[in-house]
């Protein structure tokens, strides 16, 4: 997949897990604590918000690689 950053970035870091045997992950997010750059934000009615993740696959040669997953867009209500 593609990497799609515009405007403030943030990551989660502490959500790091490992996918299942069908390469799913689930994440729960707190919505009083969204990362940016500059810190955390809570999030409000009539934000939209961009998710996107970032993996690391095994090659076929064995070399590790990175992917990304498409972005989904959450409007919260």
């Amino acid at each position: 997949g593609f990497l799609c950053l515009g405007g403030s970035t943030g990551r989660f870091v502490d959500q790091l897990q490992p996918a299942n045997a069908a390469g799913e992950q689930r994440y729960e997010i707190d919505l009083n604590a969204i990362p940016l750059s500059f810190g955390t934000v809570a999030a409000a009615p009539g934000n939209r918000w961009a998710f996107q993740s970032w993996s690391r696959d095994q090659g076929p040669m064995g070399q590790a690689t990175s992917n990304f997953s498409p972005a989904v867009s959450v409007e919260i209500r």
